[in-house]
Parts: C-alpha cells; sequence; structure tokens
C-alpha cells in the first residue's frame, strides 16, 4: 500500500532563532540523580546557535560523485544516527513502480523483469516531482517519469568476431528511451536509467516490449527508492600509549596490530601511534593470552565444585610477552564521527547528506511548533 507524504515547505531559510519554548524561554526537564535515586526538575541554558556553531565541525576526506568519507565533529550520537536513518529511508528518489507488459517472450516471467527493473536506479532528481496519489491511473508530467523499452532478438544466430555463433542477444538498461508526458518541455537533463546493466537475455526470435512508469518514493516503503548503497558511521577511535614501549616489544607490537596502527619512531625504537583512526577496535594489542593448562585427575577431583577466579597482573606489574594491556588504552571520541556515504546514482554523495540535514532541520522545526501550539495546562507553560 503506498502513501502520500505532506511535502516540506519551500523555504528553507527557517531559523531556530525566535521559538520560545516557554514563558522563561528555557524548557523544563527532568534529569535522573545516580546518586540519591531521585528525580530533579532543572532548567537547561536554552539553545544558543553561536555557541553551537563553534562546536560543530566538519572535514572532507574523500569527495566524489559516487562517494564522500568525512569527520563531523560537536554532534552526540543520536544526531548522528538520525543523519543516517534520514539518507538511508527518506531522501526521496525516482524509481520504477508500475510496469505494462505488452509482449515478453523471454525466459523471464513478467514479475522478474518487473522486479529487475524496479531495482535499475532512474538517473532524475525527484525534489522536481511530486507524489504520484495511490492507486491513481493517470499519469502526469507533474509526478511521473515513462520509459519505454522495446526489442527483439533476430530470428538466426549471428556470427561473432572470432567465427563462432552468437546463440543470445544481451538486453542492457542503455535501450530504454525516455516517453514525454502531456507534450512537457524537453528538460536540460534527458531523464534515463543507469547504464550498463544487464536486464535479460533473448534467444533468437524472443521480443521485449513494455511500458514502464517511474514515480517518487522513499526508502522506508521500500529499498529501490534508497538513495544510498551505503550510509554509516563511527566513532573516532583513541589509541594511547601509557607506557614507553621499546626494543623488541616495541617491534612484536607492530606486527602483533592487523591494521598497523603504530610504528616505531626512528632513533629512539619507541612504539608510537601513527594511524590512530584505521583501529577498529579488535583488541589484538591488549588481548591477554594464557598457555592452555591441562589438569591431571587428581588435579581434577581438588578442584571440583571449587571457582577460582583468575587473577590479572597488578597496575604497576610489566607487560608480559603475552599482552600490552597495562601500557595501552583504547578508547573512542563520543563526539566525533566518521560517515562514509556511498550514493546508487541518482544524487551526488555529498547532496544526499545535505539533503538529510535538511530533513531534520524541517523535523525540528514542525516539533518545536508542536510544542508551541501545546496549551499550558498539559505542561508545556
Amino acid at each position: 500500500m503506498r502513501y502520500c507524504r505532506e511535502e516540506a515547505p519551500s523555504d528553507r531559510s527557517v531559523a531556530f532563532a525566535g521559538y520560545d519554548l516557554s514563558s522563561s524561554g528555557r524548557l523544563p526537564l527532568m534529569r535522573e540523580d545516580y546518586g540519591s535515586g531521585s528525580r530533579i526538575a532543572t532548567d537547561y541554558e536554552p539553545f544558543d546557535g553561536a555557541k553551537e556553531r563553534t562546536r560543530l565541525w566538519v572535514r572532507m576526506l574523500v569527495q566524489t560523485a559516487d562517494e564522500v568519507v568525512m569527520d563531523v565533529g560537536g554532534v552526540h550520537a543520536p544526531v548522528a544516527n538520525a543523519l543516517r536513518r534520514i539518507m538511508l529511508v527518506e531522501v526521496p528518489t525516482m524509481a520504477v513502480e508500475y510496469v505494462t507488459v505488452h509482449r515478453n517472450s523471454s525466459i523471464l516471467h513478467d514479475e522478474q523483469l518487473a522486479h529487475r527493473l524496479g531495482l535499475v536506479p532512474v538517473l532524475a532528481d525527484a525534489r522536481a516531482f511530486a507524489e504520484r496519489p495511490p492507486g491513481s491511473a493517470a499519469a502526469t508530467a507533474r509526478d511521473t517519469l515513462r520509459f519505454r523499452l522495446r526489442v527483439e532478438a533476430p530470428s538466426e544466430t549471428t556470427s561473432t568476431p572470432n567465427g563462432g555463433r552468437a546463440q543470445s542477444t544481451a538486453v542492457y538498461s542503455d535501450q530504454i528511451e525516455w516517453v514525454p508526458l502531456d507534450a512537457a518541455p524537453q528538460p536540460a537533463a534527458r531523464p534515463r536509467l543507469m547504464p550498463g546493466i544487464l536486464l535479460a537475455k533473448l534467444a533468437p526470435g524472443q521480443a521485449i516490449d513494455l511500458e514502464m512508469d517511474a514515480v517518487k518514493g522513499y526508502g522506508q516503503e521500500h529499498a529501490k527508492w534508497s538513495p544510498v548503497a551505503t550510509a554509516a558511521y563511527r566513532m573516532a577511535p583513541r589509541v594511547q600509549i601509557t607506557r614507553d614501549i621499546i626494543g623488541e616489544q616495541a617491534q612484536r607490537l607492530v606486527r602483533l596490530c592487523p591494521m598497523h596502527v603504530f610504528d616505531i619512531e626512528d632513533g629512539t625504537g619507541r612504539a608510537v601511534v601513527r594511524r590512530e583512526r584505521d583501529c577498529t577496535r579488535c583488541e589484538e594489542c591488549v588481548r591477554v593470552v594464557r598457555a592452555p593448562v591441562i589438569d591431571t585427575a587428581d588435579d581434577i577431583e581438588e578442584d571440583e565444585g571449587e571457582g577460582e577466579e583468575e587473577a590479572m597482573p597488578p597496575e604497576d606489574a610489566a607487560d608480559t610477552d603475552a599482552s600490552f594491556a597495562r601500557s595501552i588504552r583504547l578508547g573512542h571520541d563520543p563526539e566525533h564521527f566518521i560517515f562514509s556515504v556511498e550514493s546508487t546514482g541518482q544524487y551526488r554523495a555529498d547532496v544526499i547528506f545535505l539533503e538529510a540535514l535538511h530533513i531534520l532541520k524541517h523535523k525540528c522545526v514542525r516539533l518545536l511548533q508542536e510544542i508551541q501550539r501545546r496549551p499550558e495546562e498539559e505542561g508545556f507553560g
């Protein structure tokens, strides 16, 4: 079942300033006092846009049409996760939703062929289109892109350059043509599907003739409308060497790390952190490895029914040959995230991130407006 979504306001210059949440300009919240177990009402400082702008920073590391990798700092995990989820399921795209098959004598069933067509990215900006009402039979240029695929394989096998005989004809997405609707003006960029994708193979004499309508949708309804192949983030790792590791131990530490995070400093022979952001927290460098102990029958009888905890070395003990747990501290920065976004082709990867920011901003503005409309007796005044 399809649903219509209310369009976001076209004015993207809506600011947070001026939203007076209460008579005092502050939002009363509750916080947990973990020391006494009681809940204490407190007032948090109002939102300060100038202060937050000084905390927030973004640094691009990789920026291509299909991929961006960037550092985002000054935000917390809920905000980072909200951006990830919005990029996955709330940035609109165009995808094939309706397929009318006039002829299909290929080995693929109509349903299989329609499913393959639906997963081919449509290279068109969905922000320029309205949503097509569910169940609407009439397609207009305002809400629909129409395409046509008409291919027929030769009735006889053809010769190949090496003297063989070709037994099949490949059908690619490049052969799909755009059909204008309602005498619509030619757009600056001609709508098309992602080229180079194999759709089917036809035996001699087989043919495919169909029309398809691409409409605007969202990834939360079906993955074919998701604009990203990957949208993920991770907290920036922090690796600290708390005690000097030199000589053979330093060389062993360098060999131990599978991500080559550590290196040996020239001149001193001391282990240093060289590639901190490559750390995956595998903990190979701090893993405690103990040799297996084979108990005898007498030992098993003596220890039966008794549990014994393994004793960790004291804090001031030196590292053993099996672990650097006392000399290396692993952690992460809770306000520094590494984002990786890969586009499926409809938008540039950086545009997807910016669109997610706009959608998140619109959600916050709508939430503040709803809070303002609440009567004072409900506790928001």
